[in-house]
């Protein structure tokens, strides 16, 4: 066998042909898989399977799902329609944006499908979030540096005009095809899943590292192949029962030990990396490496997380509704809920406020969720009225 694959590689050089490539041992040993998808593969449904992946898209939804939602005009407050109250019928507004968030956090695109047709005003029924897996644009032939004018969804040719498109954050030479961390990040996303599955398998087999048989004696193929197979069915009955070996053999471990401070310290840096990747801290996804939050307060760290993570995903989702808004509506978020202090300190700003003239005790009590307070009866006047009531 190695004498033809000798002759192969001869062959091919001759020829002016790239060789054979080594076979190269997989990362991810064994099959299975997650609907399909090997294990090891770095995809929207396994990279789920990380913790750090999954807190940061929790985090992530949580934050701009909660938001209000206020339908304007200018700065007038209008009653919201009903593109503003459920953007989907099948799903609550919460949901919906839940599902938007983690597709552009992944995929850094959204594709929202017009359903239900168009009402009197020409605003959709319903904006229906597409697998962005499923969604490719139809390319032609002919070179063109225009936006495409149709797209695949599954099987089905659907035009560009049917569709929303919301995009978090484009980057240039970089394509829709092409973006999202999902992609751009593969290899941080594999090596983490590779860690993962390389624990879980050193767990399984009783907290046992890899193990190499070896001997000074010279073992043909079969005796080798029936020694391995021996300690490999001896360790599947489990860790309590050890195999007995003889004639000189000797298990020795290889391989790296996902116990030893130098694996744990590199996977949390791989949190850290994922971490990075959606703009968020290690404090956040309960995984902390050091951040210095020495001079930080939850105010602070509130506010960093709504104008360099939140933002993105708060405007892409409100130059979406809005641009279905007829009549110059927009649609805004209110980001009040992330960004307000201590009951403590917004007492003191409102004291300040009023003392300043910019607000009422009313409007205060507006913003704080509470009725407005009810005005004291005047007393009747008294003036000219003698103690005993005479005038």
């Amino acid at each position: 066998m190695l004498a033809a694959v000798g002759i192969l590689d001869r062959a091919a050089e001759l020829l002016g042909m790239p060789r054979a490539a080594a076979p190269v041992r997989p990362i991810i040993i064994g099959g299975g898989g997650i609907d399909g998808y090997p294990i090891g593969a770095a995809n929207g449904i396994t990279s789920l399977g990380l913790s750090s992946v999954w807190r940061c898209l929790d985090v992530l939804s949580n934050g701009v799902s909660q938001l209000p939602w206020r339908e304007m005009r200018g700065t007038l407050d209008l009653p919201p329609s009903r593109l503003v109250r459920r953007p989907r019928a099948s799903m609550t507004r919460r949901e919906w944006t839940s599902l938007v968030v983690g597709t552009l956090a992944l995929y850094d695109s959204c594709y929202l499908l017009k359903v239900g047709g168009l009402d009197v005003e020409g605003i959709p029924m319903g904006l229906h979030p597409l697998d962005p897996a499923q969604v490719r644009p139809v390319t032609t032939e002919a070179l063109s540096l225009a936006p495409p004018t149709d797209y695949w969804v599954g099987s089905s040719r659907v035009s560009a005009d049917d569709l929303v498109i919301l995009r978090r954050s484009p980057q240039p030479g970089i394509g829709e095809a092409a973006g999202g961390v999902l992609r751009l990040a593969r290899v941080t996303f594999s090596a983490a899943i590779a860690a993962e599955t390389y624990a879980s398998r050193y767990w399984q087999a009783g907290g046992n590292p890899t193990i190499s048989l070896e001997t000074e004696l010279h073992l043909n193929e079969t005796q080798a192949e029936e020694i391995s197979d021996r300690w490999a069915e001896r360790r599947a009955r489990g860790p309590d029962y050890a195999p007995v070996l003889s004639g000189g053999i000797k298990a020795k471990p290889f391989g790296a030990d996902p116990t030893a401070e130098s694996a744990v310290e590199a996977r949390r840096e791989m949190v850290a990396d994922i971490g990075r990747y959606f703009g968020l801290t290690t404090g956040l996804l309960n995984a902390p490496a050091g951040d210095s939050t020495k001079y930080s307060t939850s105010e602070m760290d509130n506010l960093n997380l709504v104008r360099f993570t939140l933002r993105n995903y708060i405007g892409a989702i409100e130059d979406a509704v809005t641009d279905q808004l007829p009549g110059g509506r927009r649609m805004a978020m209110d980001i009040a809920e992330l960004t307000q202090g201590t009951q403590l300190a917004r007492a003191q700003a409102w004291q300040l406020a009023i003392a300043a003239g910019w607000l009422t005790p009313n409007e205060v009590r507006e913003a704080e969720g509470l009725a407005p307070m009810e005005m004291p009866t005047p007393a009747p006047a008294t003036i000219g009225v003698t103690p005993d009531g005479q005038a």
